[in-house]
């Protein structure tokens, strides 16, 4: 740790701490949480503080709060949704984006970043056999990667018919959408933003 930046020391070990514990329990612990949300809060407290507290105060107390809360999404018997633990690589990376603090909005300032997320785009190109040209964008979950889907699909069907989408959709014609009835409901809510409607559900 930089000697220049002492204060940041108390409050990453203990997140380090704390995240340790936390993985070493997850193999062992009950999956689902002890405690609900209501229960959360009260250990949260509602209240905005009047003053401020020391960055450890704040990690421990967060970690101490909710760790009744938290499901053993990590665990070998977790078969809830489909999601799995996170590697230990992509953790780590995790606590280093979170530290590097950089704001990856285009190339010039962002250098590191930006490379990191143009090999990572063309790995996934080479994963899935898609075209090396091919555009990719990282999203932050099933709500944002669907609506961008479906705005670059509805703004094609647009200028199919002769709308340029950049007029937007107040006198646009009526896109169709089509979805089978077990639609996941991160494509209603993305089809409601991109201003399709709830999509009409057919099978």
């Amino acid at each position: 740790m930089s000697p220049q930046r002492p204060e940041y020391e108390p409050a990453l070990e203990a997140a380090h701490r704390h995240a340790l514990s936390w993985l070493g329990s997850v193999a062992d612990r009950p999956v689902r949480p002890d405690a609900d949300v209501d229960g959360i809060l009260a250990r949260l407290g509602r209240h905005l503080p009047e003053q401020g507290e020391p960055a450890l105060d704040v990690v421990d107390a967060l970690a101490d709060a909710a760790e009744p809360g938290l499901i053993a999404m990590g665990s070998p018997r977790f078969y809830g949704f489909v999601i799995g633990g996170t590697y230990p690589a992509a953790l780590a990376a995790d606590w280093l984006v979170s530290a590097w603090d950089q704001n990856t909005g285009s190339r010039q300032p962002t250098p590191a970043t930006a490379a990191i997320e143009e090999v990572a785009a063309g790995w996934l190109l080479d994963l899935l056999g898609l075209p090396p040209g091919s555009g990719v964008g990282f999203v932050t979950g099933a709500t944002s990667a669907n609506l961008s889907c479906l705005v670059v699909a509805r703004d094609a069907v647009l200028r199919a018919r002769g709308h340029d989408p950049l007029d937007g959709l107040q006198r646009a014609p009526r896109v169709r959408l089509l979805a089978g009835g077990a639609v996941h409901t991160s494509v209603v809510l993305a089809a409601r933003i991109a201003g399709l409607g709830a999509p009409e559900t057919v099978g």
